[in-house]
């Protein structure tokens, strides 16, 4: 059975697409970008192989630490302004812990106490890409730690990964900081005493507007979630018997397809809608993961009638026929 992908907010788009303005040679890229759907959800997997096909793009590393220059408070949604009126540092990070899910459900942040300091670690349930870590890092960074920091405050900024050559970026991005390579985790390391540092951007009434409509949205996201989750779940695992039909899969969970279209057009999408989605973020992850299998293999377990029905749907989906689109990125990793 095909594997139900996780998926993330595609708010991460517009930072990167203005960091990809300023390289040339790669307008097919910015069209890519412009094609995904900033407001909507997209695979997990689906979003890190967009950030690994950038990086190869532009043959920058550095490129997360870039875009993330370029993302002011709002780049993140509401959870941004709720992290930015809140009362305290420790009741920020906590908004962060409680609705990372907003974000990517595969975001996982921790708060571990260590003597007489704290640390924040930003772990990720799928292995990411550096350029995802560095974004994530220095989004947060630059928009919820920095400004409510005073400059003697010893805050450290860890990475998981070996020193580069260059950290003239780092540097910048994330000035005032020290920087460490080859940590436990990526994330920072602050002193007790910073967590309840009053923060200046502190608003106690748009705070409560914000929270409860951030708690209005988690809930309705999760209603949706499980519904949408359900419906996927049995999509994919008909996929590889043939074309699955809203039919065949209201069958499946014992509902007449009346309800089955009711319910989904409730949550703002449509049958054939969430077969797009679900087939686009296999098809990626299939071409450009599994290098064994055939284009006719995947376009079958896909539930393709023929490779060429695949091709043109895969074009629609990236711009790029999949033969093109494995090219592409395969002599990337060292850069990744």
């Amino acid at each position: 059975m095909l594997k139900q992908p996780m998926s993330c907010s595609g708010r991460f788009v517009r930072p990167f697409l203005s960091a990809l303005a300023r390289y040339p040679g790669v307008e097919r890229e910015i069209e890519l970008v412009r094609a995904t759907p900033v407001e909507s959800r997209i695979a997990v997997e689906w979003a890190q192989e967009l950030v690994v096909r950038w990086v190869s793009a532009t043959q920058d590393p550095d490129l997360g630490l870039r875009a993330g220059l370029l993302a002011c408070i709002g780049s993140g949604g509401l959870l941004d302004y709720a992290l930015h009126t809140a009362q305290t540092l420790r009741e920020s990070i906590e908004l962060a812990q409680r609705y990372a899910r907003i974000y990517s459900d595969a975001l996982e942040i921790e708060v571990v106490n260590e003597q007489d300091r704290v640390s924040i670690r930003i772990g990720n349930q799928y292995p990411a890409p550096r350029a995802l870590t560095d974004f994530v890092l220095a989004t947060w960074y630059r928009n919820h730690l920095q400004p409510h920091l005073e400059q003697t405050t010893r805050l450290e900024c860890c990475f998981s990964y070996l020193q580069p050559n260059s950290i003239g970026v780092h540097e910048r991005v994330f000035a005032g900081a020290r920087l460490s390579f080859g940590a436990e985790f990526d994330g920072f390391s602050i002193p007790h005493h910073a967590l309840e540092r009053q923060l200046a951007s502190a608003d106690a009434s748009l705070h409560d507007v914000h929270c409860e409509q951030l708690e209005l949205y988690d809930s309705t996201f999760a209603q949706q979630q499980s519904f949408a989750m359900r419906v996927r779940r049995v999509v994919a695992a008909e996929l590889a018997r043939g074309r699955p039909t809203s039919g065949i899969v209201a069958r499946r969970l014992r509902m007449s397809r009346r309800t089955l279209v009711r319910r989904l057009t409730h949550e703002g999408t449509t049958f054939t809608q969430l077969l797009d989605d679900l087939r686009r973020d296999l098809a990626v992850h299939l071409v450009m993961r599994a290098g064994k299998l055939s284009l006719y293999d995947i376009a079958k377990s896909l539930g393709f009638g023929h490779v060429q029905a695949f091709h043109r749907s895969f074009k629609r989906w990236t711009g790029s026929t999949p033969c093109r689109y494995r090219e592409s990125v395969e002599p990337r990793p060292a850069v990744a």
